[in-house]
């Protein structure tokens, strides 16, 4: 049975968790899989849920300041297994899009395969945001050559030895939506090859975004 983890970085999105975690479950039974839950200080009892002991469920709380950037990196670092996807815990990345990722599970080719709204069959349910992130990320990869379609995404399947080859993490994973501008450009500096897959962004079931950055 293939093994993977996926990291789930949240603040206050209990009740979202609990119906993706659900229905990742039931859509990939054929896999063994590792929920790691990084909470940035959430208030509404994400901590006291989590604390129970659940099969396959890794809680990790972080108290210090808001990052997301530092909680992808303390989810990557505890992750058990080699193989480690990322994703929003608020259904802005739909659990429907993972097997496009779990394509690449075996591929030695690719070791990063990153997620994009711009390739055919991607798209996002807000077109203002859709068509400010594309430009953004065009201009954007024209500054500092990375030839990708999307660099905004935070939507990725990392193999865990990518990671620990990575320098100056704690530079890489600091901020919010940024982190994962300078995360594609380690990667890319290291001569790995990148694979973009699409995917469509989703609609929040419960709460409010937190989103800091364009994307």
């Amino acid at each position: 049975m293939k093994k993977f983890s996926i990291v789930l970085p949240c603040l206050n999105e209990l009740e979202n968790l609990k119906l993706l975690i659900i229905e990742i479950k039931k859509k990939y039974k054929k896999y063994k899989i590792e929920f790691v839950i990084v909470d940035d200080n959430s208030t509404d009892g994400t901590e006291a849920f989590f604390k129970k002991k659940i099969p396959n469920v890794k809680y990790i709380k972080r108290t210090k300041y808001l990052s997301l950037g530092k909680s992808v990196e303390l989810g990557i670092k505890n992750s058990a297994y080699s193989k480690i996807l990322v994703m929003d815990a608020d259904f802005n990345h739909t659990p429907r899009d993972i097997r496009k990722f779990l394509k690449y599970i075996s591929n030695k080719e690719y070791k990063f395969i990153s997620g994009s709204r711009f390739l055919i069959g991607g798209f996002s349910v807000n077109l203002q945001r859709h068509i400010l992130s594309k430009l953004y990320s065009y201009i954007l990869s024209k500054i500092i050559s990375v030839n990708l379609t999307e660099l905004l995404s935070g939507f990725f399947l990392i193999d865990k030895s990518i990671f620990l080859k990575l320098k100056q993490k704690d530079k890489i994973f600091c901020g919010y939506g940024d982190y994962y501008v300078r995360l594609l450009i380690s990667v890319s500096n290291m001569r790995e090859k990148i694979k973009e897959v699409p995917v469509k962004y989703g609609k929040r079931k419960f709460g409010q975004s937190k989103s800091k950055f364009i994307s």
